[in-house]
């Protein structure tokens, strides 16, 4: 799990949404309590039993898995309505070390499941400040999805028809070499890239970077929330379809005026 990257090209925040935030003690039986807080939030909003259920793995995650668990643990929720636009709700434990613990038995992964519901979700902070994992649901709108918006979130690219991540696994060089070669074709230069055994990123001449991993290029791609990227992926193993997404989000340096 990687923490979510930052310095994302700034556009406007939508109109004010309703915020609402509570402290919960850190046990078990707060789960419960915690998700009857979000339903009062969320009462009547359309993805509202969606949001429950990612949050019922994020604060499971933390009573769980962080110091939070620990005597006098507390951990917060926080949940934001944006009217026709999307949800967003986060949960913020007291830190300690990251433990992406594998789950015993047939049940998913809690964060498995945020990823396959969540159109966003990612994980803010440190060990000694406290986690902030947070997850946005988007409003349901009528028609076919938006192009822009069948590969969006930080770890899942979704198939519209079954909400699950089809992608073809290639090696980071080959993946960012082939970006670069696209990224040309539309004018757009790059300075190097940087590589590890399974991740990289390829850094554009004006622009953040365009991340790799298992099988995905990810790049911020707008901020809708205050302090948090949205991201855009797309399949590695089109390079030149996700050079034609990434031109829309592009903004090279405009030259001074003499």
């Amino acid at each position: 799990m990687t923490p979510a990257g930052t310095s994302p090209t700034n556009t406007a925040r939508p109109p004010t949404a309703a915020q609402r935030d509570q402290v919960f003690p850190a046990r078990p039986d707060q789960v419960r309590e915690a998700r009857r807080f979000l339903a009062a939030v969320l009462n009547g909003c359309p993805v509202a039993n969606e949001a429950i259920l990612c949050l019922s793995e994020l604060v499971a995650n933390s009573v769980l898995h962080s110091d939070s668990g620990k005597v006098g643990g507390t951990f917060t929720v926080r949940a934001e309505v944006h009217e026709r636009d999307y949800v967003w709700i986060e949960v913020e434990d007291n830190g300690g070390p990251w433990d992406e613990h594998a789950h015993r038995g047939s049940r998913p992964h809690g964060l498995d499941i945020v990823n396959e519901i969540a159109a966003a979700w990612g994980i803010d902070g440190d060990q000694l400040t406290g986690w902030v994992v947070w997850a946005r649901l988007d409003w349901p709108t009528p028609g076919p999805p938006h192009p822009a918006s069948q590969a969006k979130g930080i770890a899942s690219a979704d198939n519209p028809a079954r909400g699950r991540r089809t992608t073809t696994i290639i090696g980071p060089s080959q993946a960012l070499t082939g970006l670069r070669d696209a990224l040309a074709a539309h004018g757009i230069a790059t300075t190097g890239l940087t590589l590890t055994r399974h991740n990289g990123k390829l850094h554009p001449e004006h622009g953040p970077a365009i991340g790799y991993h298992c099988g995905l290029y990810w790049w911020p791609a707008r901020r809708l929330h205050a302090s948090r990227p949205v991201y855009a992926i797309h399949d590695a193993s089109d390079p030149a379809g996700a050079a034609r997404r990434i031109v829309l989000h592009h903004q090279p340096v405009t030259p001074a005026e003499h």
